[in-house]
């Protein structure tokens, strides 16, 4: 025989005055209380409300949750009397657990006196709790019901129900939390002019200016190598420009100071040097369009002659000034040949970058000159540039753009017939979303339309294990949101039917006071008309009595009167 599902869950939603005996403090409180007999769990919840220091224009919500499997003793007592008040005894063997508000670090009230704070601080700490209800809240069965609750959770084998906190924006803290923070250390009451003159400033051993010599700041032998010729040799990228470092090491020689007790920094060197050898070309390594770029050079006059001096370097480079020739950019199917060997280069590890580039690496090929021939920019270009450039530059601007985009801005310039699917369909199988057309649509459009196309494509292509493994997925995601619906909606719906429960009995308790009040007023009406009509009838039937009953000794007069002393109005009206 099963459990009546009315009777199996039991709410209450009382307020209460609850205090400890362990600590002379109480505060007022909202106590929430349910139990599921057909679940097995159950719940009390101490709910307090109060500025926090954090927020003080708003009252923030504090709850100390009581789960069964920590309640000892639960003892209710109804009391008798009308004045007795309802009390339930909690004997718990830990403190509850408490929720604050999410992103606060610490409970603290606004106002550092506030007692009711305090004492519900003091309250979640404790182990022992009193509520005490009033006893004007409790309507028909509330008693029972309570009384109900608490015997079943003073059971052992009654589970806790799990708390939504997330639900009220609560978040889980610690007892801690209500510590205040711990007070700085005492100011020391020094004085400032002793604390000064402790602290004494170093010794200054000063020096006359006479006495003072200005000369070069010496340099540290030990801390240079005796040997060190690597260190004094200028790293050119080719043979052809030693003869500058040669001309520079000879002026360095030259200008060295002839005090050897004395070391010093080497000065400025003073000797000037002709413009055409003090030009050294800077090599460039043009790598950032290999396929694009070559390096051409131009026709060489007649009257030029190779240099005798360097059997190693080319004919162009007799001379430094003789190197600085304007930089032509063609594209050239040599050059892709020329940035491989390049790479190549710079992918040996056993090569360093700062030295010049010997003749075992260089093979057979021609002189690096061609490879590493400094730029002058000039305004001498070939006519092609500018649209290799162009080039370029889109695809820099398109390499990492999405496949649906290109198509759709090569059918917005007019270029829908460079859209066609190749003929041959060997290779990698994949799949072709349809273009859509050139209007422009929004980002949820396009969004919905790729996935269409997305679930379509794998629909047609028949990967049963796919399409099974996102379903359940979808459709877990699916129950598990419409369960966490449906208890949102059910705890819900229950908090507006005990909202309207007691706003109904409110009500009604409100209609019946108006009733016995309308009920009295109309009862005086009546008693104060019921005395005016009485009296009213009472003076009218004496009024009757006394013009019935004429006084006897009129009467009595009459009878005794003889009849010759009746007048003539008396024999008239007796006619």
């Amino acid at each position: 025989m099963g459990t009546d599902p009315l009777n199996s869950t039991l709410q209450m939603k009382k307020r209460a005055r609850v205090d400890t005996p362990t600590s002379n403090c109480s505060c007022s409180v909202t106590v929430r209380m349910a139990c599921d007999k057909s679940a097995n769990n159950g719940f009390i919840s101490l709910w307090f409300a109060g500025p926090l220091a954090n927020s003080p224009e708003k009252r923030q919500d504090l709850v100390l949750n009581i789960i069964p499997t920590i309640i000892l003793n639960c003892d209710f007592a109804p009391g008798n009397g009308v004045r007795d008040t309802p009390t339930l005894s909690l004997n718990l063997s830990e403190p509850g657990a408490v929720f604050g508000p999410i992103g606060t670090d610490s409970l603290r009230p606004f106002n550092p006196d506030d007692r009711e704070f305090h004492s519900f601080a003091a309250i979640c700490k404790s182990t022992i709790l009193r509520l005490n209800l009033s006893r004007q809240q409790f309507q028909g069965t509330d008693l029972k019901k309570l009384s109900s609750i608490s015997s079943f959770l003073q059971r052992r084998s009654v589970q806790p129900r799990p708390f939504e906190f997330e639900r009220h924006h609560l978040a889980p803290k610690n007892h801690q939390d209500f510590d205040s923070p711990p007070k700085p250390p005492p100011y020391s009451e020094q004085d400032v002019s002793q604390r000064v003159a402790e602290v004494q400033p170093p010794p200054y051993h000063g020096q006359t200016v006479g006495e003072q010599v200005i000369s070069k700041r010496p340099i540290d032998i030990g801390s240079t190598p005796a040997s060190n010729g690597r260190s004094k040799r200028i790293r050119l990228p080719s043979p052809q420009f030693t003869h500058c470092a040669d001309k520079i090491n000879r002026a360095s020689v030259l200008c060295e100071p002839n005090t050897p007790s004395v070391p010093t920094e080497p000065n400025t060197p003073s000797t000037r040097l002709s413009v055409a050898s003090s030009i050294c070309p800077t090599p460039f390594t043009l790598s950032a369009f290999p396929d694009l770029i070559e390096h051409k050079e131009p026709a060489r006059p007649e009257q030029e002659t190779p240099n005798a001096t360097d059997d190693n370097t080319s004919s162009s480079d007799s001379s430094p000034s003789r190197s600085i020739r304007p930089t032509c950019f063609r594209h050239a199917a040599s050059t892709s040949i020329k940035h491989r060997k390049l790479v190549g280069l710079r992918e040996d590890r056993s090569h360093d970058p700062d030295e010049p580039i010997s003749s075992t690496q260089r093979g057979s090929h021609a002189s690096p000159a061609r490879y590493f021939r400094p730029p002058c920019f000039t305004h001498a270009s070939s006519p092609d540039s500018p649209g290799h450039w162009k080039l370029a530059h889109l695809e820099q601007e398109l390499r990492n753009a999405p496949d649906e985009l290109i198509r759709e801005l090569l059918i917005r310039v007019g270029r829908s017939h460079l859209l066609a699917a190749p003929t041959d369909t060997t290779g990698t199988p994949s799949f072709m979303f349809e273009v859509g057309s050139a209007k422009a649509e929004t980002l949820e459009e396009r969004l919905e339309r790729l996935v269409d196309q997305r679930i379509e494509h794998y629909l047609e292509s028949g990967d049963s294990q796919l399409i099974a493994k996102l379903t359940e997925r979808a459709t877990s995601e699916c129950r598990e949101h419409i369960s966490d619906e449906f208890k949102t909606r059910g705890d819900d719906f229950e908090e507006e039917v005990e909202s309207g429960i007691f706003e109904v009995r409110r009500a009604v308790e409100e209609g019946l006071e108006e009733i016995r009040k309308q009920h009295d007023q109309c009862e005086d009406d009546l008693k104060d008309r019921g005395v005016k009509v009485v009296t009213a009838a009472e003076k009218a039937v004496s009024n009757l009595m006394h013009w019935y009953n004429p006084p006897r000794q009129n009467l009595h007069d009459r009878r005794l009167c003889p009849p010759h002393e009746l007048g003539i109005n008396t024999r008239r009206r007796s006619t």
